[in-house]
């Protein structure tokens, strides 16, 4: 196979037949190049905007940066500094100025899988670039930097703000889990009261008019650059801390809502994401129902419990013995090998089993009618994530 030189994360092209939305499973790509892809739990940060965005990448990035003349679409790379560490870095970015459908490809590329899919559902009122975003990258994605002077100022950046949230997310994660926004400024301004009144006006005004503001974006916060006199490692030094301190938050967020998903978990559900997206533009994306795609619950699972508590209450077995032995059954079902370790509370397969324990207690009562009143089942615990 050729050498690959491409960082297309995600383009959208122009088909015969309406748009297409093109992925080089880029993100597998770069997994494949880590050590440890089922142990290691990738951060992703989002760079939007054009030549301020460039030189901040070449700063943060310099292992990994390639300057293209012209960007097609939404591209990503690894910081190879961090491919051995429990949370590599994944810098992704784009220019949302000049975001266009491209012309497809006349001919197949050979140095990469590509998946083109046909997108759907069109919705009239948003671009499809702004349904990309909001709707996938951003379930991804823990850190976005907007560089308001590449993009416009902050009055665009206000308004792509607003429009993401309008769109909101196709997440069915907790809201906490969301991505956060640092928002970088030039801090060349004279009065530090001036600019601090400034970015408070800024956020309180944001949130006072969209009240579902804390569904998309967990955090907004200002970034302000020193002058442009010092050199780039220098100058972007404080936007390298307040993305790391981000990242911190992100990463036990995650932690403590059992979803900071690994290298090999998190390439799957994007190309499920993608695919999703596609089929139906602002329907959820359910991250634990995709999870048992390939292995979904047998549609016989119900009369093979019913025979299972008949017999058992035809040869006098114990009930809790019979209902320790369903809780065991169901947890090996919905937590197979490699698969991810939700918490209980959060695995759809668990509401199986409350429906079933009162089902069970009225098949049992019917044949041990004099028997003591039966106690509660108890809700198993859900095995800890292998990562």
């Amino acid at each position: 196979m050729a050498k690959c030189d491409h960082l297309a994360w995600l383009e959208l092209l122009e088909g015969k037949g309406g748009p297409l939305l093109s992925h080089g499973w880029r993100l597998s790509q770069i997994f494949r190049d880590l050590p440890k892809p089922t142990e290691q739990t990738p951060q992703i940060t989002l760079f939007l905007g054009r030549t301020l965005k460039d030189k901040a990448l070449r700063a943060l990035c310099d292992s990994n940066f390639r300057h293209q003349r012209r960007q097609r679409g939404i591209n990503i790379r690894a910081d190879n500094r961090t491919l051995h560490s429990l949370q590599p870095r994944l810098f992704a970015d784009s220019d949302p100025t000049t975001l266009t459908l491209q012309p497809a490809y006349s001919s197949p590329r050979i140095c990469h899988r590509d998946e083109v899919i046909s997108i759907n559902q069109l919705p009239l009122d948003y671009s499809l670039y702004d349904l990309v975003f909001a709707r996938l990258l951003f379930m991804f994605v823990d850190v976005i930097c907007i560089f308001a002077e590449d993009v416009g100022g902050p009055d665009e950046v206000y308004r792509m703000l607003s429009l993401w949230t309008t769109i909101g997310t196709a997440s069915s994660l907790p809201c906490d889990i969301r991505p956060r926004v640092l928002i970088v400024v030039n801090g060349d301004n004279p009065s530090i009261t001036h600019r601090v009144l400034e970015e408070n006006c800024f956020l309180s005004d944001l949130q006072a008019q969209y009240s579902s503001l804390h569904k998309t974006f967990r955090d907004i916060r200002f970034s302000p650059l020193p002058s442009d006199e010092l050199s780039a490692e220098a100058r972007f030094l404080s936007l390298n801390a307040d993305i790391s301190r981000q990242l911190h938050d992100a990463r036990f967020t995650r932690l403590r809502h059992q979803a900071m998903f690994c290298a090999a978990h998190m390439a799957e559900f994007f190309k499920l994401a993608a695919r999703n997206l596609t089929n139906t533009s602002l329907g959820q994306f359910n991250f634990v129902a995709f999870a048992r795609e390939e292995n979904p619950l047998d549609g016989a699972f119900r009369s093979h419990l019913l025979n299972f508590l008949n017999i058992g209450a035809k040869t006098k077995i114990p009930y809790g013995g019979l209902a320790s032995h369903i809780a065991s059954a169901l947890l090996m079902d919905a937590y197979p090998p490699g698969m991810h370790g939700w918490y209980s509370h959060t695995h759809e397969k668990v509401l199986i089993l409350t429906k079933e324990q009162t089902f069970a207690r009225g098949l049992f009562s019917e044949h041990y009618s004099t028997t003591p009143a039966m106690q509660p089942i108890a809700k198993p615990t859900a095995p800890k994530s292998s990562q």
